[in-house]
């Protein structure tokens, strides 16, 4: 328990329990700890250094940033949005059974950061059997009453940065952290039957249709209106806050109320004149959004591989200099110490051929998968070739861009 405790402390997922290394999580740990601290922090051009008016003066900013400010609110109700079907609408809103929620469960990674109450997910993966009849009185509560205890939308705001020696604020990146119940409760409830990768694929599809069920908006209204924020500094929370706007990051639900309030704005009469009033253009969606090139598919082939060759001279550089990066002779071929430790190497994968081998799962799981919404989904949008082994060329595209202009 003390080697889990403390290799959660260090985040080195590249490790797992049972490698025997608490005194490298130990360094670790107390290496994230003083990187991670914030003893000094400049709000609205005001330096603060005093360790409590440091998380009072973060919580009181971010209270004003999530907060809504009152006045004027958008009309939507002229706008014409497309529906879904009452029969779909009801097959929302089936309750929740125990095989879906066990296997949404063990389909999440349980090594996440834990969130308010302590526990991370791998806590209710390993005592499933012991939690599991309170577990799924939760979700029939959820079910029936649109509801669910407040203390799970708990969340804890955490601050980091890529840069050494920052002091504002603005160059903090807020990171949500929630309760694994929450997030099981989030996933059967609106990604139910499909892996979490799916969930961003599709809730393109689905939310541009609306047309949901009084109890499916409720599930929704429930999960947003009970947030509490408190931010974290230094281990130690502050503030205890509602939220009126904005998303957090790691929720599951985020990505179909983002791609909600794109629909609708897509909708909006004038939006040429609204895109130039907020600094955005209308057009297709810009490669930074996704990690996918704009271009076509040899020159994403190029960029591809001259960033896989990249990141190998990297691991190059570390397996002979070590952490410290130092130059020093390569004294075995790079074929060599990829080659398998039967013939003599370190079984390193190369980069291009794993990535080939990831790409090809997606190949296997689009022959395989039958009535998957995912899946309908990519066969209207591009069809399909080679006896339903892949999809064809992209018939449609994507109508707002969402990018600041230069």
């Amino acid at each position: 328990m003390e080697e889990v405790h403390w290799r959660q402390l260090s985040r080195e997922l590249w490790l797992r329990e049972g490698d025997r290394n608490t005194g490298f999580f130990h360094r670790m740990a107390n290496a994230r700890r003083k990187v991670n601290i914030l003893d000094k922090i400049k709000i609205n051009g005001v330096r603060i250094t005093e360790e409590q008016e440091v998380r009072e003066g973060i919580a009181n900013a971010y209270q004003q940033i999530l907060s809504e400010n009152p006045g004027w609110k958008a009309d939507i109700g002229g706008i014409l949005l497309k529906q879904i079907s009452l029969s779909e609408a009801e097959a929302l809103e089936l309750p929740f059974s125990e095989v879906e929620i066990y296997a949404a469960l063990m389909g999440m990674n349980g090594d996440k950061a834990p969130g308010p109450d302590g526990f991370t997910v791998a806590f209710w993966q390993k005592c499933w059997e012991i939690v599991k009849e309170d577990v799924l009185d939760m979700f029939t509560e959820f079910h029936e009453q649109n509801s669910f205890i407040k203390s799970l939308n708990h969340t804890f705001l955490v601050f980091v940065t890529e840069e050494r020696g920052v002091e504002d604020l603005g160059d903090y990146r807020p990171i949500s952290l929630l309760g694994g119940l929450y997030k099981l409760l989030v996933k059967n409830a609106f990604i139910k039957g499909r892996q979490i990768l799916d969930g961003s694929l599709i809730a393109n599809e689905v939310m541009q249709k609306m047309g949901f069920g009084p109890k499916w908006i409720g599930w929704m209204w429930s999960c947003i209106s009970t947030t509490k924020f408190s931010v974290l500094v230094n281990g130690v929370p502050a503030g205890f806050f509602s939220s009126s706007k904005g998303l957090r990051q790691g929720d599951p639900l985020s990505p179909y109320l983002f791609v909600l309030g794109m629909e609708v704005l897509r909708e909006v009469e004038g939006v040429l004149e609204l895109a130039a009033e907020i600094g955005c253009r209308v057009g297709q969606l810009p490669y930074c959004l996704f990690g996918a090139a704009p271009w076509g598919a040899n020159r994403a082939s190029f960029v591809w591989g001259w960033v896989a060759r990249r990141l190998e001279k990297l691991q190059r550089d570390f397996l002979w200099g070590g952490a410290n990066g130092g130059n020093k002779a390569h004294l075995v071929k790079w074929e060599v110490v990829c080659a398998d430790k039967e013939k003599g190497g370190l079984g390193l994968r190369k980069l291009v051929c794993l990535n080939k081998a990831l790409l090809g799962k997606w190949i296997w799981r689009f022959a395989r998968a039958k009535e998957e919404l995912w899946k309908k989904v990519l066969e209207a949008k591009y069809g399909q070739e080679e006896f339903g082994w892949r999809q064809g060329r992209q018939t449609g595209c994507l109508e707002l861009e969402f990018g600041r202009k230069s």
